[in-house]
């Protein structure tokens, strides 16, 4: 999906001339990263098969303060008062989703919030999700 869309981007932005100017080095990290992200994603959706979704999803969104965290670190990106606040919302959010309680629905039974994932059904993406 991601090597669909970003050729669907090159050739709306007209940029397919700079293909020429990518070296082995170049695209064997892009393939790399293709083959990443495949992973992960059968990581995350394998995760909520087998997680509480409510703990599962909140844990892969972290990744956006850690990722912030570490262009502080590594790259020395400049901060800003915006990009403290926003890194404290999201961290705060993300905590309060992994401690939610137990509700107490309509019946009066108590849900945990536990709820099952259907991958697609009759696809046979959705059915190899299935099986992993």
């Amino acid at each position: 999906m991601v090597l669909l869309f970003s050729w669907i981007m090159v050739f709306m932005t007209g940029t397919w001339g700079g293909l020429t100017q990518i070296d082995g080095r170049m695209l064997l990290f892009l393939a790399l990263s293709g083959l990443a992200t495949g992973a992960s994603w059968l990581c995350y959706f394998h995760a909520l098969q087998k997680g509480d979704i409510n703990k599962v999803v909140p844990i892969d969104k972290s990744s956006i303060v850690l990722s912030i965290l570490l262009a502080l670190i590594f790259f020395r990106e400049g901060i800003t008062g915006a990009k403290i606040v926003s890194v404290l919302l999201i961290g705060i959010g993300t905590m309060m989703m992994i401690t939610k309680k137990d509700i107490e629905t309509d019946s009066g039974e108590k849900s945990s919030g536990r709820r099952s994932v259907d991958y697609g059904g009759d696809s046979s993406a959705g059915d190899y999700l299935k099986s992993v």
